[in-house]
């Protein structure tokens, strides 16, 4: 038996509006967006398209206190990620990657930012450490609000970058 074919090109547009407001201390940055997708192909050997609406904001602050040697900046955030549900659900059309599976989903995502900046000395990196978690609200198959703890690392020199991620599952 031999497979059918999955040829089918592929054109995707993100398009984002956003504002930042800000509000003393604090900065309100809420956008809403579309997300097109066209096939040129599907299984059932026409083309077909996908829409999805995008919305959320961020909330946060930047707090800064500064050193002889360094600048420390502290940035606590809220975010809020959605999606609106597909027009076209994900059987009608080729899966090529993660970003082909489109679904409702509205994640809120707290955190914490940490910033070091060396003052006039490339020998010392720029620290960036960011702790957060994602919490998928109306979904009823975690038992947990915030179900695991990320964090990611950055130590930015002027010639290369180093990266390390961590996730701690609190369930």
């Amino acid at each position: 038996d031999e497979l059918p074919t999955s040829r089918s090109a592929r054109f995707e547009s993100r398009n984002t509006l956003y504002r930042q407001f800000n509000m003393g201390p604090l900065s309100l940055t809420p956008w809403a967006g579309f997300i097109g997708i066209f096939y040129s192909n599907t299984q059932k050997h026409h083309a077909a398209g996908q829409a999805v609406g995008s919305y959320g904001f961020r909330l946060n602050s930047n707090l800064y206190r500064h050193f002889p040697t360094f600048t420390h900046k502290v940035e606590p955030y809220l975010e809020l990620r959605g999606l609106t549900s597909p027009t076209s659900p994900s059987s009608h059309h080729y899966i090529f990657s993660i970003d082909d599976g489109l679904a409702k989903q509205n994640i809120v995502k707290p955190g914490l930012k940490q910033s070091f900046y060396p003052h006039g000395s490339t020998l010392f990196p720029e620290i960036t450490a960011d702790i957060y978690s994602n919490g998928f609200l109306g979904s009823t198959k975690l038992h947990q609000a915030l179900p695991r703890l990320y964090s990611t690392c950055d130590f930015r020199y002027p010639s290369f970058l180093i990266t390390t991620d961590i996730v701690y599952n609190l369930q």
